[in-house]
């Protein structure tokens, strides 16, 4: 396992909770508007175990929790014992999740290692695969919400409404030329986010669902073609907060 990064303390990332943050290094999606493309890459890691156990020691009766995310935490088979020994210092435990390894969340789950859970649903189901940058398989996304709904532990699920990529396409230039690296981005909107709420609740009608905003980072996102984007309006947040009431009760923006 390697772990990118430690964030000394945070007052918002785990509700309720003083906490610190560990990124993990490594991910198995390639999400154009990731804002911690600098750390995708195994090679990413650059902090020790030894340096994240000493630094909690310190911390007993200081820090409430620890929030471990990444990349994506799922990825590392061996986070196992790395959990556990962080429950055995007294720290509860937030995990964040693309959903992509069910068969290990499950296993997280079965032990009651983790207290909060938040699962990034990307986008609706069709432009699921333009939203993470590769091809995902959805029966591991839909088993690991469903995870979620059976074991009583405390989660979210959430979607920020990044711009989306459509299709590679040929664009005729005023000099006739083609450019095929021209690409067709679109932001997500409210009807988006009305099929994203309507998946949910055949799942949990009762889940947390928090709309995010798409906040641009230059140099920090994965697409650079996406930084010219502007941070997603609140009207169109609100809108998708109202149509997503349609299909469940506890919606809420995050902004």
């Amino acid at each position: 396992m390697k772990i990118a990064h430690l964030q000394k303390v945070s007052l918002q990332d785990f509700p309720d909770t003083i906490s610190c943050i560990i990124f993990l290094a490594g991910c198995s999606f390639r999400c154009p508007a990731c804002y911690n493309a600098n750390i995708l890459e195994l090679t990413a890691g650059r902090v020790t175990e030894q340096e994240i156990f000493d630094f909690l020691e310190k911390r007993k009766g200081k820090l409430e929790g620890v929030v471990i995310t990444g990349g994506e935490p799922l990825i590392n088979s061996d986070i196992l014992p790395f959990l556990e020994k962080i429950k055995e210092l007294g720290f509860k435990i937030k995990l964040d999740t693309n959903g992509s390894s069910p068969m290990l969340l499950r296993e997280i789950l079965e032990k009651r290692i983790v207290d909060y859970i938040a699962m990034d649903i990307k986008a609706p189901r069709e432009i699921y695969d333009r939203a993470a940058g590769v091809n995902v398989n959805l029966d591991n996304i839909e088993e690991s919400m469903k995870l979620l709904s059976q074991f009583g532990i405390d989660y979210e699920f959430r979607t920020t409404m990044c711009p989306i990529i459509n299709d590679n396409i040929q664009k005729t230039k005023s000099s006739g030329s083609l450019n095929s690296n021209e690409f067709k981005i679109r932001e997500m909107n409210e009807n988006d986010i009305e099929k994203i709420a309507e998946w949910i609740s055949k799942i949990d009608k009762n889940a947390k669902f928090y709309i995010q905003p798409f906040v641009p980072e230059p140099g920090r996102l994965l697409n650079p073609s996406l930084e010219k984007f502007s941070r997603t309006k609140e009207d169109v947040m609100r809108k998708g907060k109202e149509k997503s009431g349609k299909f469940l009760s506890r919606v809420e923006i995050r902004s």
